[in-house]
């Protein structure tokens, strides 16, 4: 019985595997924009039939979830306090990997991708609520608030600094993003 259960579970690893490399294929090397990509094309390019896609993954966003999860497990392993103060030098560590890297340089101007990251950051912070409460000075604004208007402003500014990054360092985001928001609410390191 216990083969059985390990072949199957090696058949879903598989089909979920072939599915990511295949929205990754169109995201990437197609140039596809996220947004114009169906579950069709993906099927397609994986060689797996629709039905098999319901199967494993409610929509495209689900899948796009499984293939980022490496890497938000990799991000949550840097202390919040960094990810919160330094958010462009840690979103550079992550340009540097192969594919992540290339999915991003890739869909940044894809507003239903940028909307997904947004969604994806809110996500993490509501997830780590404890911590952010711990950082955050007293005060009156709600926390979901602030994990709104941390996330919202995160994911513009990336948009804007994947267009200039030739021009732009990430140390130098950082500091625009500090002078744009309210030092007050985390209890950050002055420099």
């Amino acid at each position: 019985m216990k083969n059985n259960e390990e072949q199957l579970d090696l058949r879903v690893r598989r089909t979920h595997k072939l599915l990511w490399e295949s929205l990754f294929e169109l995201m990437t090397q197609a140039k596809q924009k996220y947004s114009s990509i169906t579950i069709n094309q993906i099927c397609d390019r994986a060689m797996v039939h629709r039905t098999t896609f319901y199967k494993h993954f409610e929509d495209k966003d689900a899948l796009l979830v499984f293939g980022f999860k490496p890497y938000k497990d990799e991000a949550l392993t840097i202390p919040l306090l960094d990810r919160i103060t330094k958010p462009f030098q840690v979103m550079e560590q992550f340009l540097h990997h192969k594919e992540l890297g290339k999915i991003i340089e890739s869909q940044m101007d894809d507003k239903q991708f940028i909307t997904f990251l947004n969604y994806q950051t809110r996500e993490t912070q509501k997830e780590e609520y404890e911590g952010l409460l711990r950082i955050c000075k007293n005060h009156t604004i709600p926390t979901e608030l602030i994990i709104e208007f941390h996330s919202g402003v995160i994911t513009t500014l990336s948009a804007w600094w994947m267009q200039n990054r030739e021009s732009v360092s990430a140390e130098e985001m950082d500091r625009y993003f500090h002078q744009m928001i309210n030092q007050d609410i985390f209890q950050f390191e002055r420099e």
